[in-house]
């Protein structure tokens, strides 16, 4: 599958999530687990950034207080937050996942995050199946 059209897909998830006013304080920032469409995304980000791709291992984690490592502790913003995962893009406007510093307008209903996992993860099985086939 072409970067493009998994970005197009992604985007039809992302277009679910309402908008958060987020502080950028880095609370919510780690570590978290992004799946196989979102590192094809962010790796394409990266290289036309001319950016590095970071491969933390778990002591890595550790020194840096369990942060997500595209986090920048120094000027607090996500330096890849345009093409932040789901698990970052649902904090502070889904339940499960409340932000401690604002209360959002929007909460969105269990019935809908459910349903942006399962297309989700439909997404991510069909890029498993073409790299276990080699596609």
């Amino acid at each position: 599958m072409k970067t493009k059209e998994i970005q197009r897909r992604l985007n039809e998830i992302y277009s679910l999530v309402p908008n958060f006013n987020c502080d950028r304080c880095g609370q919510c920032c780690g570590p978290i687990h992004w799946g196989l469409s979102e590192d094809i995304i962010i790796r394409e980000f990266l290289k036309e950034n001319k950016r590095e791709y970071i491969k933390w291992n778990e002591d890595d984690y550790i020194n840096n207080e369990l942060r997500c490592p595209y986090y920048n502790r120094e000027k607090n913003i996500c330096t890849i937050y345009q093409v932040r995962p789901l698990i970052c893009r649902l904090q502070g406007v889904v339940k499960e996942l409340p932000c401690p510093n604002k209360i959002p307008n929007k909460i969105l209903p269990r019935q809908t995050t459910d349903e942006m996992w399962r297309i989700f993860r439909k997404l991510e099985k069909e890029l498993d199946d073409e790299k276990n086939n080699g596609m």
